[in-house]
């Protein structure tokens, strides 16, 4: 997320769209003019539809609060039927189909924004990528041609994506699903079918991945959040009606891909104006514009891979060396405090229009109050929900009749200490990338295979899930914990006269 935040940031830099007030919303500028109006004066004609403007765009605002929220919670609404509707192994196994969809974001390779950056290039009159300024760009006069070629090389793109994602599925299924399901005494005929279900959606929703990147390009921030909140609120209620169906592992499979479906129906009405077929068939010219897109995304594809290791391969591993039940019993308490570290990052990030605008006006002041105001936000969100979540998770899944337990209360604090120290180095993260600087790259990366190792080997080593928990705490506690956090601090220093961070040199690794 934070790397597409400074994407997106980046994408009206290029077209010279820089805000001098703006709000934002998860991570998206989205410029609101109001209208600057006298006490005592009329409303006039221009003012009028300046304020009415004002109001579709806090409209805007509010679809993207209903995104945000369905991104965080969609899984959290389907959480009491789904302990409460499916078995201790049913429940493992859905969550890791969850841990699975996880792979739609590395396979995306961080293709997105960078496709999302160079169709805001041309819808703005550019004609090269390598050279922002030659085109005219800001001109407001979209370059159609090059924008319909980009079109056709993004769908392309997606759809090899998408086809490799599934057959990547489809050899998990055989040689991993299908086992532990026997594994875990249950039929393995309707796991296949839930499965293959699944894998069908989760490689649709790679495939679409081209719609969010143009809607964003092309500067339709609200049918952007639109589309997400039919595709992630669709899953949810969908889902819901299918437990409740008693549809078990089938129906949230099915309930998925058609939430996909009704997103792309959807998508198809938000696309409406864009020259989505007028774009030349050309081979060679969609391997031209891949070249040149490649470079700029693979520094974001090795972070969401980094991501991906440290995050969402502890799933597979609990489940390899410890079954279903406990794979349930992890999961869920992991899924409960990410959504409260999350949200606990929230403050700092609806300050990234005032967090940039300080960074421009080299105000180091205004960049520490704003800095240590996301801090503090987040320690004060993320430790009370951590807590809270500790003390009432047992009572709460008892009241749902849960198949499944929490885990026990000393390996849930650690587990919370550790998520709780992952996203405080994230927050600082963040604040580095207002300044257009990704230097955590290779630590993400090289994180990730250490923590692979280091929770297989403690795996094989018998130490039990608080192994896993405490493979991933002390290799992020070696580097990243303490990194990130250090370099935002001594940038924003008050007494030093050295340059802020976006005028340093870039940090090599």
């Amino acid at each position: 997320m934070i790397v597409t935040l400074t994407n997106r940031w980046q994408a009206g830099k290029a077209t010279g769209a820089l805000p001098s007030r703006a709000q934002t919303t998860g991570g998206t500028i989205a410029l609101i003019r109001m209208p600057t109006l006298r006490v005592g004066s009329p409303l006039r004609a221009p003012a009028m539809r300046q304020l009415l403007r004002a109001v579709i765009a806090r409209r805007g605002l509010a679809i993207a609060a209903v995104a945000q929220a369905l991104q965080y919670g969609s899984g959290l609404l389907l959480l009491p039927l789904v302990v409460r509707m499916l078995s201790a192994q049913e429940v493992g196994l859905w969550y890791i189909f969850i841990a699975a969809q996880g792979l739609s974001a590395v396979a995306d390779f961080g293709f997105q924004p960078t496709i999302a950056r160079y169709v805001s290039l041309v819808w703005s009159g550019g004609s090269s990528f390598d050279d922002p300024t030659e085109g005219n760009v800001g001109s407001h006069a979209p370059n159609l041609p090059l924008l319909a070629n980009l079109i056709v090389t993004a769908r392309r793109l997606y759809a090899g994506l998408a086809t490799g994602l599934f057959l990547l599925l489809a050899a998990a299924g055989a040689f991993y699903v299908l086992p532990l399901a026997r594994a875990g005494g249950l039929a393995t005929t309707p796991v296949l079918m839930a499965w293959t279900i699944f894998s069908t959606a989760t490689a649709l929703g790679v495939y679409f991945l081209w719609i969010p990147a143009l809607l964003l390009g092309s500067g339709r921030i609200a049918q952007n959040y639109s589309f997400l909140v039919l595709a992630r609120g669709g899953s949810a209620a969908l889902g819901i009606g299918a437990l409740l169906a008693g549809g078990g592992l089938i129906g949230l499979s099915a309930a998925f891909l058609l939430a996909q479906i009704i997103a792309r129906i959807g998508g198809a009405m938000f696309l409406k104006g864009l020259p989505l077929k007028s774009g030349t068939r050309d081979a060679e010219r969609s391997r031209a514009l891949l070249r040149e897109i490649a470079p700029n995304a693979s520094r974001l594809g090795l972070v969401g891979i980094g991501a991906f290791l440290v995050t969402r391969l502890s799933v597979f591993v609990v489940s390899s060396f410890y079954g279903l039940k406990a794979a349930g019993s992890f999961s869920i308490s992991l899924q409960m405090l990410m959504a409260v570290t999350t949200v606990a990052q929230l403050p700092a990030q609806i300050s990234l229009a005032r967090i940039v605008e300080a960074r421009v006006a080299r105000d180091r002041t205004r960049l520490r109050q704003l800095a240590l105001r996301g801090v503090v936000g987040f320690f004060v969100i993320a430790v009370s929900g951590s807590i809270a979540v500790i003390v009432l998770a047992p009572y709460l899944l008892v009241f749902l009749k849960s198949s499944v337990p929490p885990l026990p209360s000393a390996t849930m604090i650690l587990l919370a200490v550790t998520m709780v120290l992952e996203g405080n180095h994230s927050v600082h993260a963040f604040i580095i990338t207002t300044a257009n600087k990704v230097p955590f790259v290779i630590p993400s990366l090289v994180s990730g295979v250490v923590v692979a190792i280091l929770a297989t080997t403690s795996c094989w080593l018998g130490l039990g899930v608080i192994g896993v928990i405490a493979a991933q705490g002390l290799t992020q506690a070696a580097y990243n914990n303490w990194k990130w956090p250090l370099m935002v601090w001594k940038d924003l220093a008050p007494p030093r006269d050295e340059p802020l961070l976006n005028d340093s040199p870039r940090i090599k690794l």
